[in-house]
């Protein structure tokens, strides 16, 4: 009863004598799922624009089959940044359905809306970052479709040389 003196029981857990809902494996759960979303954000944000502008400082093959090995490399890197920003997307839903839920499921009281405050601040960082990785899958789109359209033409042209070789020894 002393402990009602100075916490408010909606801060409290049942076992305490309390109201608060309290799920620790909910809570070990949202926090991988937290730290999941926060290291591909950095990696998504930091290290891929990176990774795009090394994309674009390839030699042109001399043979068809360095050019098509090359275009192999490249479409495997297109899946991987693909499956990134799936896998992020996945991960931002996933734990804003689990904290709405815990704040629908907690008692409306100022001393319950104190207690769910970090959930709030979590939510916001993930609408931020759900924003910024829709920005950055944006710029891949178009950074690909651009990317393509080069290594589409690289590939013509390694074929034209390779029919022109074939010519030219046709004609010796």
């Amino acid at each position: 009863d002393e402990l009602f003196l100075h916490i408010p029981s909606e801060l409290l857990t049942e076992d305490f004598g309390g109201s608060l809902l309290y799920d620790h494996q909910q809570w070990i759960q949202n926090a991988v799922l937290y730290e999941k979303v926060q290291h591909l954000r950095e990696k998504i944000l930091f290290k891929f624009p990176d990774v795009r502008d090394g994309l674009n400082e390839f030699e042109i093959p001399q043979s068809v089959k360095d050019a098509e090995r090359l275009m192999q490399q490249h479409l495997k890197l297109k899946e991987f940044f693909v499956n990134y920003f799936a896998e992020i997307d996945v991960l931002i839903d996933d734990l804003t359905n689990n904290l709405l839920k815990q704040s629908s499921e907690t008692t409306h009281s100022v001393a319950a809306a104190v207690a769910t405050l970090p959930s709030t601040e979590v939510l916001l960082y993930l609408n931020k970052t759900n924003q910024e990785i829709h920005e950055e899958q944006a710029e891949f789109d178009k950074f690909w479709a651009i990317h393509k359209q080069r290594l589409d033409h690289m590939m013509r042209a390694c074929h034209y040389k390779r029919s022109v070789e074939k010519v030219r020894r046709l004609m010796q």
